[in-house]
This record gives structure tokens, sequence and C-alpha cells, in this order.
């Protein structure tokens, strides 16, 4: 959260095709560690936190703005929508291969998964093409405080503090719940991989459904 205020700050002065491509630098970096710490990571963990949150926040920050500028306002929602499908797709793979990584390669299991997706994402970061140049934002910390907010924008702000509990705070407590239950990763692999490719299926159908009424939001509220 933090790092996400300051962004806005920091994208006053770096191109943001610069900050995302820092960043995945970033994360590949935290997941090499995670590799190559294994157990002992858990000895850094307030550092190794740290580190992954402010990457995250960058990133975010960067990836977001880049998403509004480069989409009008007429195709956003199919933009959007397939993007989410996608995610979500792809989403569904990760967790079912995660999981049968993890089960079947026995204690290198972690380590092996942490160094894929390090991999990854230092590729990553090397192909990402020039994102467009684009003019600095008018940011000013001041804002934050002083600028009078309409009643949608009151609403877009409601549902991202929402979103924000529900994918970080619930996520992670029902993702160790489901663990609990189910007790083998690859179990847990499928089920993330059901639940991502029903999102996908919804991202599709949110398509036509919002572009005949804005109105039809309130299904995903």
């Amino acid at each position: 959260m933090v790092t996400l205020v300051l962004s806005g700050w920091t994208l006053k002065y770096v191109r943001s095709g610069t900050v995302i491509r820092l960043t995945l630098f970033g994360a590949a970096i935290f997941y090499f560690l995670l590799f190559y710490l294994r157990e002992g990571a858990i000895t850094y963990l307030i550092p190794l936190a740290l580190f992954n949150g402010f990457t995250g926040g960058n990133y975010r920050a960067a990836f977001n703005l880049n998403q509004y500028i480069y989409t009008s306002k007429d195709k956003r929602i199919k933009y959007f929508g397939t993007a989410i499908a996608l995610i979500n797709v792809l989403q569904a793979i990760g967790p079912l291969i995660g999981g049968a990584i993890i089960t079947y390669t026995g204690s290198l299991g972690y380590s092996l998964l942490f160094l894929l997706v390090s991999l990854i994402l230092g590729i990553s970061a090397i192909l990402i093409g020039r994102l467009p140049q684009h003019e600095a934002i008018a940011f000013k910390f001041r804002d934050l405080f002083a600028h009078r907010r309409s009643i949608a924008w009151k609403y877009v702000l409601s549902l991202n503090a929402v979103s924000g509990l529900f994918d970080v705070a619930l996520g992670t407590v029902t993702g160790v719940l489901i663990y609990l239950i189910v007790k083998k990763e690859v179990i847990l692999g499928a089920t993330q991989t059901g639940a991502f490719l029903l999102g996908a299926l919804g991202s599709m159908i949110a398509i036509q459904v919002l572009h005949k009424s804005s109105r039809y939001y309130w299904i995903g509220v």
C-alpha cells in the first residue's frame, strides 16, 4: 500500500516501462532468493516481505497506468474481459503444474518451483517491449487529502478497499484453509485450476453482458 502511494511520485520521473522492467527483475530476484535460501528463508521473513511488497506495489501502479492510457474508453470492456480471462486460464494451469511439481519431486519440489518462477520472471523482464512514451502524470501528495471526490469516485475507492481485503487477506486465509482440508499440493492445484477456469468463463460472459448495459456490473458485486 505504501509503495502504491509513493508510486504516484515515482512515475512522475521514471518511465512506467522502466518501472515494470525493474520490478519484474526484482520479483525474479525475490523468487531466486526463496530457491536459494529454502527453509532458511524464514529467518529473513521480514526483509523478504518488504522487498516483495516494494516490487509488487511499484509494478501494479505502472501496469495499471499503462492499461488505462493505452485502452480507449469504448474498448476497455472487451480488453479487460479478454485480459482477465487469459490471466485466469494461465492461473488455472499454474497451480496444477505447481502442485504436481511439488508432489512428485519430493523435498526439492518447492525449490524447483521457485526457481522456475524466477526464470520466467527474469525472461519476461528481458523480453518486454519498450512501452510507448507518455506524459508525466500530474500527482501531488496533498491531493490525497484535499481533492474533492465525486460519489462515483468514492464508490470506486470503496471497491478497491474491499477487493484489497479479498485479494490479499481473505485470499491468503482461504488458501491456507483449503490446503489444510485437501492436504496435498496437487489436489490444491486442481481446486485452484477449477476456480480460475470458472473465472475465465465469467470474464468472457461479462464482455457480452456489460456491452448491453454497464449496470450489470452489480452481478460481480
